[in-house]
């Protein structure tokens, strides 16, 4: 019997050990969802970040718990700003190029940019829901 949990204890540590090592990824991990390229919310490709003439909330994550919990807040948060805020997207955990471009040394990190296309806030780390919707509410009514 413990020679059976120890099996399928082993079994589990190769697993999670394959997943963190991006050999295989979770089936409802951002990274199958989302391509290496700036993404609105439903997932279609944007050309410009941030977007122009709009409030915009970019959010640099991967495939990690505080990028999974972060996203939650932005989902809960996003029908409120719907029209007024941009949101957009871009995967940076696996892409040098975006890390370096967005100085995105820690995930998540948000930028928040006002309707200019200046960038006025940045969090590098897991953000309150309370502290975004403030940024929000902000950027949302100059």
């Amino acid at each position: 019997m413990a020679k059976q949990h120890a099996s399928v204890f082993l079994l589990a540590c190769a697993l999670c050990l394959a997943v963190l090592l991006g050999v295989l990824t979770p089936l409802d991990s951002r990274a199958a969802k989302q391509a290496q390229s700036a993404q609105d919310v439903d997932g279609k490709a944007v050309a410009e970040v941030p977007a122009k003439g709009m409030p915009t909330l970019l959010d640099l994550g991967g495939d990690c718990l505080p990028c999974e919990l972060q996203d939650r807040i932005v989902k809960r948060v996003l029908p409120d700003y719907k029209g007024r805020v941009a949101f957009i997207w871009i995967e940076v955990e696996k892409n040098l190029e975006n890390r370096k471009r967005w100085k995105a040394d820690i995930v998540p990190t948000l930028v928040f940019f006002d309707k200019s296309g200046r960038e006025v806030e940045r969090a590098s780390g897991y953000m309150k829901e309370s502290r975004m919707r403030a940024l929000l509410d902000k950027l949302a009514s100059e």
